[in-house]
């Protein structure tokens, strides 16, 4: 280490003595000898980076410090006269750091990358090996990653003097594997990193990674890449150069692990391309692992031939999707069981992070797809085809049944040629017992097992003939208000209303209209419906068409397309200002709402009923993400009865809730108060409700919460 020195001339020429210079002219700039020890604080300017002295191992040194990503300094004149093989830095860091040596300045080509480890406190030596360089010139040591102090380096000299490395030729890339990202040779403020068993690249904002030559013979539809960033960024790909056509954008999350993110592309690819890689978001540094092209399928394939590149079993046997598919029936199934009760054989808890394929399906068609299936809580299934990262065919949101066999129909692509579907499950968990696909005009094949239900309530078969139906029943029923709950959780959402009857008459049919401007219906309980203009119609199923005086019913529906923050929504009929003349009738409790005021004042009370803990409930969960979190739970009912309601309350300071799903979610004091929605309040012995909430500002793995 360096002791100071007085400073009694030029600090420039001070520092040259230090540095070893050979004969050094009077006011001529210094020649900087990098075979011996150069101090950090020699520079010839620096950007971010702070020059200071301190106290080491009881003596005095002078070191440069707070060198963070885009921070430099330089170093002019430095003579490599006989080569160069590799630079050492003497440095301190507390996690994990990098600083580029570059050529010629900021800018200019990267020579090696020297990477610090956490020396707790202490300072240490770090070496890395550069490209070869001779003769003067200057020198930038530039900040990638982390947080770190330099207190001096030296170089060392070449092995041979060997000319200088050709242009490098690289041979073409094959995308449609796995390319690692370090592959990347030509790079702007990136560097290689090792993290456990992976080596990725760490590229700061406004750096790059190029893949030269990739051959995309067989055209692009989407790209997978396997990243993460230190806090929220964007991955941009670009076509040829650094501020090419843009092909796509890849959103990287600050996550612990990396995470594969399938992107459409903007064009269909073909040819040779260099592909640029950009980091944007200033303070963000992406760790890029690896990517991947998926190629456009083609349908229907007309060379069989071709199974070679498929080192999968060639599957023959056609698949005809418009009978009824056993579930069981897949032709790959991972981490799932298949299960036999109530005379019914069944794929079990079809969930997030499992392979369900159905291969050779062969269409002629399609409107609706039926699923019939039984589950706790709403369930997100997308169907993409050839690959789990293929072409989305269908997103599907499947509503809770209150865990009783159910069939639902809901909109399918009009697909014609043979897919290959995976059943990629997004979000909630459901026993699956079959499927099947219904053309325009067709109807659903009563095969179905819904009928086996014993409950006459379930109306899904039928669902499809009300088609003519739906646009007559508009019947003006006077005295019907509505009112409705919204859930959006980023990628759908689902809507429950209420429509009740508050005049002293029976209604025995009813209407609701919903402004398609608002939402896009995907599916739906408890009702029918149709479209009539910029209006989709609403209308009973069979056993809640009547609404008795002082009663109401409650239906629900799920979309993903758009949805606005006001829905209008509204019953044929409907007595928007004046519902109250109705009150007066005593069929109407309100005569006791005199003798709540007495009442108002108890409710104080009711804030320490959080300690009336219910001990056969217990609660599951898993946080997913760092700082903006997601967090998929379960009340689980251990009693062997069933649980009516429950309610769970989770301190504001812990985090701030952003959206959820399938919960109710409002606000007392301190706490949230989070319930369930009308048809999951309800958890049968042994049962569970799956919810979920995203927010942010939660640190660590745990949550506090209080469950009723």
């Amino acid at each position: 280490m360096k002791r100071s020195i007085s400073m009694l001339i030029c600090g420039l020429l001070v520092a040259t003595s230090v540095a070893s210079a050979t004969s050094v002219t009077a006011l001529a700039a210094p020649k900087i000898d990098p075979y011996g020890v150069v101090q950090a604080e020699l520079n010839f300017g620096r950007e971010g980076v702070v020059q200071s002295p301190e106290v080491y191992n009881n003596s005095k040194i002078t070191v440069l410090t707070e060198i963070e990503a885009g921070d430099y300094w330089l170093v002019k004149d430095v003579d490599f006269s006989e080569g160069l093989s590799k630079i050492s830095l003497t440095a301190r860091a507390d996690s994990a750091s990098v600083i580029e040596v570059r050529k010629d300045g900021v800018d200019g080509e990267v020579l090696g990358n020297i990477k610090i480890g956490s020396t707790n406190g202490e300072f240490k030596t770090f070496s890395a090996k550069m490209k070869n360089l001779e003769g003067k010139h200057t020198i930038a040591f530039v900040g990638v990653v982390g947080n770190a102090s330099v207190d001096y380096w030296s170089a060392e000299k070449g092995e041979t003097a060997t000319e200088p490395d050709p242009t490098p030729v690289y041979g073409s890339i094959d995308p449609y594997t796995t390319v690692e990202a370090e592959s990347c040779v030509n790079r702007k403020f990136a560097a290689e990193m090792t993290s456990g068993n992976t080596t990725y690249l760490a590229i700061r904002a406004d750096g790059y990674a190029v893949a030269s030559n990739v051959d995309f013979s067989k055209g692009v539809a989407a790209l997978i890449v396997n990243s993460k960033a230190t806090k929220a960024a964007i991955l941009e790909v670009r076509i040829d150069a650094v501020d090419g056509e843009l092909l796509s954008s890849v959103k990287v999350n600050p996550t612990e692990e990396f995470v594969e993110r399938a992107v459409k592309v903007s064009q269909n690819l073909q040819g040779t391309h260099d592909l640029y890689f950009v980091a944007k978001m200033a303070g963000a540094t992406v760790h890029f692992d690896s990517w991947k092209a998926m190629t456009a399928p083609v349908k229907p394939n007309p060379d069989p031939e071709e199974p070679i590149d498929d080192p999968e079993p060639v599957v023959t046997d056609k698949v005809n999707p418009y009978t009824t598919v056993e579930a069981e029936d897949a032709t790959v199934m991972e981490k799932l069981d298949v299960k036999t009760a109530d005379g019914r054989t069944y794929v079990e808890r079809l969930r997030p992070r499992v392979t369900y394929v159905v291969k050779n399906v062969e269409f002629d068609g399609a409107e609706k797809i039926a699923i019939t299936y039984k589950s706790d809580c709403s369930h997100v299934l997308e169907i993409h085809d050839g690959d789990t990262y293929g072409p989305r065919l269908a997103f599907l949101n499947i509503p809770c049944s209150d865990y009783e066999w159910t069939t639902v129909y809901l909109n399918f692509p009009d697909l014609h040629g043979t897919y290959d579907l995976y059943f990629v499950p997004k979000h909630g968990v459901i026993d699956f017992d079959s499927w099947s696909i219904i053309k325009d005009g067709q109807t659903p094949d009563p095969v179905d097992p819904t009928p086996v239900d014993p409950d006459p309530v379930d109306p899904d078969p039928v669902d499809p003939d009300p088609t003519p139906v739906d646009p007559d029943p508009q019947p003006v029923a006077e005295g019907l208000t509505t009112e409705y709950t919204l859930n959006n959780w980023g990628s759908g959402y689902q809507v429950s209303v209420k429509v009740t009857n508050n005049s002293s008459q029976k209604v025995e049919t009813w209407a609701v209209k919903v402004n398609k401007n608002d939402v896009g219906i995907d599916a739906s309980w408890n009702i029918k419906v149709s479209e009539e203009g910029n209006y989709y119609v609403i209308t009973p199923v069979e056993w809640n068409s009547v609404i008795e005086p002082g009663s109401s019913v409650e239906f629900g529906f799920q979309g993903s397309s758009h949805v606005n923050d006001k829905i209008e929504l509204f019953a044929e009929g409907e007595v928007k200002d004046e519902p109250q003349p109705v009150d007066p009738d005593p069929v109407d409790p309100e005569p006791v709402d005199p003798d709540p005021t007495p009442v108002d004042p108890d409710p104080t009370p009711v804030d320490p009923d959080p300690v009336v803990i219910n001990d056969d409930l217990t609660l599951d969960y898993t946080i997913n993400g760092q700082g903006y979190v997601t967090i998929n739970m379960a009340v689980v009912n251990n009693s062997s009865s069933s649980v009516n309601s429950w309610t769970l309350r989770i301190k504001k300071s812990q985090i701030t809730i952003d959206s959820s799903w399938c919960v109710k979610i409002a606000t007392d004091g301190e706490y949230y108060v989070i319930t369930p929605e009308a048809w999951n309040s309800q958890i049968n012995a042994g049962g569970s409700a799956f919810f979920g909430i995203q927010g942010s500002g939660l640190t660590g793995n745990t949550i506090d919460y209080i469950l009723q």
